[in-house]
């Protein structure tokens, strides 16, 4: 119930299904929380677990096709600040299909992202359902896409090693001996 100046304004009510969301592919299914005007019965909202996080997504008034739908929004979000977690480096994003896209990374980094025997990507790929990943360089990234900054550095990394004033070098450790 939406009460609003002591009058009901809207009665919700809580459908609970096993289906992909909204935008998803079949194969994506999972238990969905469906937010269902009570009269009408027209769905508003779906609420459903993306990887870690409970996702709360609206239905009406979608966006443009040009724009991402929200659980697109959210997938690609999440690859960016893991790419950042993992690599400490920024990345893009490019969705392909309703379940596969395109990371485009610093060719130097894409070996680090892949990870031995592509577990790394394989890693990801769980964490967000099932979506299908593969990883390129800056370089073959196609035209029109937004070109990451090449100045960007992570605020949470302290910089390189031998700019860290706590880590000891050979002439520290060699007077140590001597002493």
């Amino acid at each position: 119930l939406h009460v609003e100046s002591g009058k009901i304004q809207q009665v919700l009510e809580l459908r609970m299904t096993v289906k992909p969301p909204t935008g998803m592919q079949e194969e994506l299914a999972r238990p969905v929380i469906e937010v269902v005007e009570f009269p009408s019965g027209k769905l508003t909202h779906e609420m459903f677990a993306f990887g870690s996080e409970i996702a709360v997504v609206p239905l009406e008034g979608r966006a443009a096709a040009t724009e991402l739908s929200p659980v697109k929004s959210m997938a690609k979000d999440r690859i960016v600040e893991t790419v950042r977690q993992w690599v400490g480096v920024e990345c893009q994003v490019r969705f392909s299909s309703d379940n596969s896209a395109t990371i485009y990374a610093p060719k130097n980094m894409i070996s680090t992202l892949v990870g031995r025997g592509g577990e790394n990507v394989k890693q990801l790929q769980n964490e967000l359902g099932g979506l299908r990943l593969s990883i390129e360089s800056f370089d073959d990234m196609p035209d029109g896409m937004e070109q990451p900054n090449r100045f960007w550095n992570d605020g949470r990394k302290k910089g390189n090693a031998w700019e860290n004033p706590r880590r000891k070098g050979k002439s520290a450790r060699r007077q140590q001996r001597k002493r």
